[in-house]
């Protein structure tokens, strides 16, 4: 089962306690994004792992990739150099994880997490949707053993969403499904996540995707999200039963535009499938392409689902049957 993981975007040490404190019990772990910290509070990160006891991951972000920080490289070392040095025997008052991007080569700050125990997040960001090599890409990224490949792509279009589903979830080349290694060496974990709306459904649906973590954002605690369409921790264990839902569990969904990420009926079909103890996830699918989203149905074996604007008339010519209601319409 993925683990959820709070993203922690706020200004403070304090306030980014205080978002783990509201939702403990809920996430497994934290991601303390440096990067939206006060300059002042960068150099007090140290002793966060111990304050926070949970698992976390140390990031530092760029502009370009989507973050906060413009200070340099040389300040951005520092701070995660800072992050992992003086390292404690016992691991728990250690960062967990560092997540750093994949063109960042600095040996003395892998030799450093790899000695103190620190795992590497080793992450590719595609801002500007899926790229045209992305199974290479991929492979490239996934390629040391002793590092988790993490594949961020703001996601553009439908089509996009389907390229991602289509390698790496059910039977994708790069799934890990029937016998294939998707790339990476035997137990190696990655994290693959398609952001913004039309990328709903692979941050809901993360363990199809093979994910080892889905990422959160404290909302309700008033922070930023970290990421275009990150849920609140209670919306992901609630509404769609994120701690329960298995990949075996029957699919159902509602096809409409952006604006079906607002719909209800995720939370009344699940209450109701959980109500009534079917293994069974509604989820909401945002789309702008009719044919994408039907090729994406049959990717992900949707049982059924329900349509919306503005796709009411254009799904006619789909469907085998049709009451008089709607011939009437």
């Amino acid at each position: 089962m993925p683990k959820l993981c709070l993203s922690l975007t706020g200004s403070t040490i304090a306030k980014n306690l205080a978002a783990i404190d509201r939702y403990r019990g809920l996430i497994d772990m934290a991601e303390l994004r440096a990067d939206y910290l006060d300059p002042e509070e960068q150099f007090l990160i140290r002793s966060f792992p111990e304050k926070a006891g949970l698992p976390t991951i140390l990031t530092v972000r760029r502009k370009a990739d989507g973050g906060r920080f413009e200070q340099g490289e040389g300040v951005r070392l520092v701070i995660l150099a800072k992050g992992l040095s003086f390292a404690e025997s016992d691991k728990r008052k250690n960062f967990a994880y560092v997540d750093i991007e994949h063109d960042l080569q600095i040996p003395a700050i892998q030799e450093a997490a790899r000695t103190f125990g620190t795992r590497i997040i080793r992450t590719l960001h595609c801002m500007d949707g899926v790229p045209s090599n992305l199974e290479s890409a991929w492979r490239e990224l996934a390629s040391n053993p002793y590092e988790i490949p993490k594949l961020a792509v703001r996601v553009k279009t439908l089509a996009d969403t389907e390229a991602l589903l289509r390698l790496f979830a059910g039977t994708g080349a790069l799934s890990g499904a029937s016998g294939a290694s998707g790339g990476l060496g035997p137990g190696q974990q990655r994290i693959v996540i398609g952001s913004g709306d039309y990328g709903f459904c692979t941050r809901v649906l993360a363990k199809l995707m093979g994910s080892m973590l889905v990422y959160a954002s404290a909302v309700k605690a008033g922070l930023e999200q970290s990421a275009p369409g990150q849920l609140d921790p209670e919306t992901y264990a609630g509404t769609y039963r994120g701690k329960q839902a298995e990949a075996d569990w029957n699919l159902y969904g509602i096809l409409g535009g952006a604006s079906v990420l607002g719909s209800l009926s995720p939370a009344i079909h699940n209450e109701g499938f959980s109500t009534l103890g079917l293994k069974a996830l509604y989820v909401p699918f945002p789309s702008d392409d009719l044919e994408s989203f039907l090729r994406i149905a049959e990717i992900l074996n949707i049982r059924g689902f329900s349509v919306t604007v503005p796709f009411k008339e254009k799904i006619l010519p789909r469907l085998s049957s049709r009451s008089a209601e709607v011939e009437a319409i």
